[in-house]
Order: structure tokens, then sequence, then C-alpha cells
């Protein structure tokens, strides 16, 4: 492999065999083995989430060859010699704050981290390449500009830290929440704020009455999952999986309110061993209403789309006319400003409010949410079974608290009790 076609500097040709049966595997297709780096083994890979091939995805495993050994059969990896657990984890806390770093990286010919998890004893972390080759290696600048590079982030760091107490600071890139050595999922933070909420002009929805009148909201910070809440996470807090498709990255549904207060409940008793930090006394339950507005609009950013993240359904949603009547792997299109998947399209998302079509007319300002107790709980977002003219951002549904299907599942908010 030639220096031009492999970004990845000088690169031996041991290669670690891959285990079938793994979250890598169900996730990636590897497509090329890149070799070891002396670290870490590389890989070519395509995500089995049809993301668009004009972006290259590398898999970058932590697998040091003397401190790891690999058993042959299962694929768990092992580490061996003289305080060899105790430097690996030195490497996994490198690893993970370069996983931390990439994922914010969102400009032309960058690389950013999509995906960062632990299993079978090591670490994996799958990059996405744009751009040109000259701009793709950011972990391998050479050591002597890392002192430079470091430096310079910590005083943008410190630039936008704010001392408001209870707040997020604003350079907090996504919180990692950790269920075991092999479950984790991603929180991006949100920063609070005023926005116009309901059928505004770009939205297209004026013959609809129930997102009416539009009315200005602030709702307060919070964090969202980046995706829908996948089965595999929820079978891991309940031990079964309702979904009528199947698929561990696909999103859970086919759930009744019942069963997603019961999964809260599970998931907050487990809070305290997240490592959470300093977020660790605030509660995971559903957004409000204006909370998913807010994010599906962008937050802070507003990128006054009709659908979040683009004007362009296909982009960012599987719809009526592309999504095949099933559901389909999170994360699999373009994110919003705020790197959430999934806002549009995929599975309807229950909210913490009860549904009212009148609500918008008596709507506080602050923090909205429609608490009195009835049958309807409201649901954001649209599925695999709304049309184009139906999958605005702000269109709102009432569901039946006891219904199942196989188009509502729900999305995560970690805030302030």
């Amino acid at each position: 492999m030639s220096k031009k076609n492999n970004p990845y500097g000088k690169i031996s040709a041991a290669i670690s065999p891959l285990v079938e049966d793994s979250l890598l595997a169900e996730r990636y297709r590897i497509v090329v083995p890149l070799g070891h780096d002396g670290c870490c083994n590389f890989y070519r890979a395509e995500d089995t989430k049809f993301r668009a091939s004009a972006n290259e995805l590398i898999v970058r495993e932590l697998f040091i060859p003397d401190l790891n050994i690999r058993d042959a059969h299962s694929g768990v990896v092992q580490t061996v010699g003289e305080n060899a657990k105790e430097r690996f984890k030195d490497y996994q806390r490198s690893f993970r704050e370069e996983a931390e770093r990439l994922s914010i990286v969102n400009g032309h010919g960058e690389m950013r981290a999509i995906d960062c998890f632990s299993e079978r004893g090591t670490e994996y972390m799958v990059t996405e390449v744009t751009g040109e080759d000259e701009a793709i290696p950011r972990f391998l600048v050479k050591k002597k500009y890392h002192l430079l590079v470091i430096s310079l982030l910590l005083l943008l760091l410190l630039f936008f830290i704010t001392d408001r107490e209870g707040q997020l600071v604003a350079g907090q890139s996504s919180l990692r929440v950790v269920l075991n050595d092999s479950i984790h999922f991603n929180m991006i933070p949100v920063r609070g704020g005023t926005f116009q909420m309901g059928a505004t002009p770009e939205q297209q929805s004026e013959e609809f009455s129930y997102v009416k009148p539009v009315h200005k909201v602030f709702v307060g910070d919070f964090f969202i999952g980046q995706c829908e809440v996948t089965q595999r996470l929820w079978n891991v807090v309940m031990h079964d999986n309702p979904s009528w498709t199947k698929g561990w990255n696909h999103p859970v549904e086919s759930v009744l309110m019942t069963e997603i207060e019961d999964f809260l409940k599970a998931l907050n008793a487990k809070r305290k061993t997240m490592g959470l930090g300093r977020y660790s006394d605030w509660v995971f339950r559903l957004p409000t209403e204006a909370e998913w507005e807010y994010a599906a609009r962008g937050g802070p950013y507003q990128e006054g789309f009709r659908f979040s993240g683009s004007n362009n359904i296909n982009e960012v949603a599987w719809h009526k006319e592309n999504g095949g009547g099933h559901t389909h792997p999170v994360a699999g299109l373009k994110p919003n400003a705020l790197g959430l998947y999934d806002m549009s399209g995929n599975v309807l998302e229950g909210c913490r409010d009860y549904y009212a079509v009148s609500y918008y007319h008596i709507s506080p300002t602050d923090n909205p949410c429609n608490t009195p107790v009835h049958e309807y709980y409201s649901v954001r977002s649209t599925s695999f079974l709304q049309s184009e003219q139906e999958s605005a951002l702000c269109i709102r549904f009432g569901w039946v608290r006891g219904t199942r299907k196989n188009f509502v599942g729900l999305r995560l908010v970690l805030a302030p009790e």
C-alpha cells in the first residue's frame, strides 16, 4: 500500500482476527484490514447503516502487542505482563479522550469519531473521514505539535466556560453514559434558549391547527440522546425486546407507556454507576415537547430547516417513500447541527407531556409541559410510515397510553430533577 493511498503512516501487516458474533461485526462490515501502527489495529469499513459511500469509515482497535493477547476462539482480549492492566488503563483513557476530541470536529477535510465502545476487553473507535487525504490523519500529527494543539483547545474551553451554577459548561462535548463494559450511549448537551415553537413559515404546515399558534418558548439546559433508544439498550435494562423489526441497533418500538416508565425507573436506579460526574444527580426522562422541538431545530443554532437537519428529507429521515415499511438502524443518515440523528423519521418518539390539541393556546413561556393526566400522551418526530408532507419537524400527535405500535419508540433526556 503506497503512502499516498494510506494516510495512516507506516503500518505492519500483523492483523488480528475479528469475531463475527460481536457488536463490531453487527454495526460495521470490515472491507480492508489496513494493519497495525504499534498501538492500534486499523480497518477500513462500511457500516450496516448504509452511510453515504462518499465518506470513508475507519475502525481503530486499541490492541497493543506487548500488553494484549486475544483468545483465538472467543475473541476476548486479556492484558499480560507486569503492570499491564494499569498501563492499558492509561492507553484506554487517552483513547477515549481522543474519541471525545474527534467527536466535536465537523469541518471540511476532517476526521470525526462517530462511535466509540468497549467490547471483549478492548476499545473500538470508528471515525468518519471527509475531504482530502492530506487533512485526514489528525491523530498522527507530529508530537512536537501536540502541546500547541492541546494548549489552543484548553484556551478555547476556558473562553467558553460559564460559572452559572447548575448549568452546562458551554464547551461540554457529548456525555458518554456507561452501563457496563460493552454497552454505552451518548447524550448531547443542549444549551437552553428561546425559540418560536409551532408552525413557523419554513414548516409549510399552515393547515395543521394542532401546531398553532406559533408561540415563544424558553427551555433550560439538558442532555438529549444522540440517537433513539436502541433495542440493545432496552434489552440490557429490561431483559426483553418487544420490537416488531428486530435489530440490536434499530430503535426499540412497540412499547407501552407503562413499559417506558418502568425502563426509566430501572435506568435511573443505575445512574450512580454510569460515570455521569457532575450530572449524577440529574435524571433520565422523556423530553417535553418544547425540549424535543428545540433540539430538533438545532437548539441554539436554530437551523431554520423544515426537517431536522435539512430541507431535503432523504438526507435526514427514513419516511414513507424511502423507509420500506420498517425501521432502520439508528444514525444511518445525516445528523442535525447538534449532532442528533433521526429527529425526523424512523420512529415516533414519546414525550413527557400529555396531549391536548389546544395546548399551544395556553402554553406557558418557560419550560412548558402539559401535565394533567389523561389517556393520551404526546409523541413527536415522524416515522417510516409518514409521507414527506406529514414529516415537518413541528408536527405533533397524541397517542393512547395502552397502545403498542411498531412505529412508536423513545429518546432519552438527562436533566435536573
